[in-house]
């Protein structure tokens, strides 16, 4: 998110999800969606905050275990 007279960016939020046959990834990023639409309500309405939204990274394990 960008606050208001900051230069920089602020990560807030950073969480992992693995993929996986297993894993429904459709409803795994439908449930991410939609927990960022509810909180972005809340960001939004803040007068601080300029720019709020959500940022999708997929990275292959080889990348973070290492």
């Amino acid at each position: 998110m960008k606050v208001k007279d900051w230069n920089e960016e602020i990560l807030w939020y950073s969480f992992s999800c693995p993929v996986h046959a297993n894993i429904d990834q459709a409803q795994m990023e439908s449930v991410v969606n939609q927990w960022f639409a509810n909180l972005s309500i809340t960001m939004n309405s803040i007068d601080m905050i300029q720019n709020y939204h959500l940022e999708k990274q997929i990275r292959e394990e080889s990348s973070w275990c290492l």
